[in-house]
């Protein structure tokens, strides 16, 4: 029997000794039209967790995150990696129509540098649709980066000059519904099931004097209903798919 766990779960906690490598597996979560399904996340910064346990409201499953950052000074390099992934499945008549998913933090960069004094994010996503109408399929899957504002996620010193508390947003919304018709697929609810992956990566680098520092401080993924206009990839800096 499955259990979910609405608000913040408890989760259960694992670790991989052999590669140092920690897994929290935040386990299940009912949202009004879809549960999201081993809610997973996999980080070898230390310590974790990076994202923290995660709320659901509506469809939405929201993160604050309490210790995603990177900090370098003073010539110093730092970066901080942590992979969340998770499936969506549809409840009972229900299909999942669009996703739309979107994170937000801040950057400080100051001191007597450059280029070299930087902050950068990215967060390459991987999507798999794997159900149908509650039927399995082939796999249709699609790629896609992030976007960010402002700079594309990418700060440094000479380029943007000192900044503290700056804030950066990322966006990336997904048509499911359309990528299903592009690639010949007739259904009557659209993808039932559905895999995410997506590889977060926070980036400083310093020079003598100088001081970078990045944090992701909300990170949330909604279901959302097929708004009449929105692209395959409303957002996405690289789009690729494949059957």
């Amino acid at each position: 029997m499955r259990v979910f766990h609405c608000g913040a779960a408890l989760g259960l906690i694992g670790v991989l000794a052999a590669s140092a490598t920690a897994q929290i597996n935040y386990g299940d979560f009912s949202g009004n039209t879809v549960d999201f399904v081993s809610v997973t996340e996999d980080t070898a910064t230390d310590p974790p967790p990076l994202f923290g346990s995660p709320m659901v409201s509506g469809d939405t499953l929201d993160f604050d995150p309490i210790s995603f950052v990177s900090n370098a000074q003073g010539g110093a390099f730092d970066s901080t990696i942590g992979t969340l992934s998770l499936a969506i499945e549809a409840k009972p008549s229900f299909g999942i129509d669009a996703l739309e998913i979107r994170e937000a933090g801040d950057y400080t960069i100051f001191g007597a540098g450059g280029l070299d004094t930087s902050a950068t994010i990215s967060t390459p996503v991987f999507i798999n649709i794997t159900e149908v109408d509650d039927v399995n399929i082939t796999p249709v899957s699609v790629n896609a980066n992030m976007v960010y504002t402002p700079s594309g996620g990418d700060y440094n010193l000479a380029d943007d000059g000192p900044g503290f508390g700056v804030i950066w947003t990322g966006a990336l919304d997904v048509n499911l519904n359309q990528l299903l018709s592009s690639e010949g697929i007739v259904f009557a609810t659209g993808a039932t099931r559905v895999e995410v992956i997506l590889n977060n990566i926070l980036a400083t680098t310093s020079e003598a004097g100088s001081s970078a520092l990045i944090q992701k401080k909300d990170f949330r993924i909604s279901v959302v209903p097929e708004p009449a206009s929105l692209a395959l990839m409303l957002v996405a800096g690289l789009f690729t798919r494949r059957r």
